[in-house]
């Protein structure tokens, strides 16, 4: 097995929809009141959520989302359910990269 190591591929080099995936994933559930919902503060909130978390002892990233999840959802009023960090972990693998990130290549060993 190789290993590989890659820095800032988040963002950088996939395309990470976790925003637009949270929505959908609380939408579809049926549990995302967009009346009552200021999104941007929403989304807002996670994302300093995960960043602080990542800035604690290590944790698996899956527990990472699935904290800065709850957190931000009750921050908001809205019910947190284990399916829907479960939800979000399972999405993130599936992002691709940017349209003109290049296809990787193999290194000599």
């Amino acid at each position: 097995m190789r290993e590989i190591v890659t820095f800032d591929a988040y963002g950088t080099l996939i395309d990470f929809q976790l925003g637009p995936t949270t929505l959908k994933i609380l939408a579809d559930s049926g549990r995302l009141d967009l009346d009552n919902l200021d999104v941007d503060e929403f989304l807002d909130d996670f994302r300093v959520m995960r960043f602080q978390a990542v800035l604690e002892a290590y944790r698996p990233y899956h527990e990472v989302l699935h904290s800065s999840l709850r957190n931000a959802m009750r921050l908001h009023g809205l019910e947190y359910r284990t399916c829907d960090g479960d939800a979000l972990v399972e999405a993130v693998p599936v992002f691709g990269p940017f349209p003109g990130v290049r296809p990787t290549t193999s290194c000599p060993t």
